[in-house]
């Protein structure tokens, strides 16, 4: 894709028309999804994996 920048710009074009108005459009009329539960859960995992990432890290520098 990086050959030329006509693909790349393709890509950022579209991007920018769905997120604006295509996206907003085909969304109208639907009700939002409920994901706190859901976002709970992922923030958890998201915290315990970077505690043990950085545990792994300290132990490979402090060791």
């Amino acid at each position: 894709m990086m050959a030329s920048p006509w693909p790349t710009l393709a890509c950022c074009l579209g991007y920018a028309y769905f997120s604006t108005v295509l996206g907003p459009a085909l969304m109208a009329n639907r009700k939002p999804l409920k994901l706190r539960n859901i976002l709970i859960v992922y923030n958890l995992i998201q915290t315990l994996f970077s505690t043990w990432i950085f545990y792994e890290v300290s132990e490979l520098y402090y060791a």
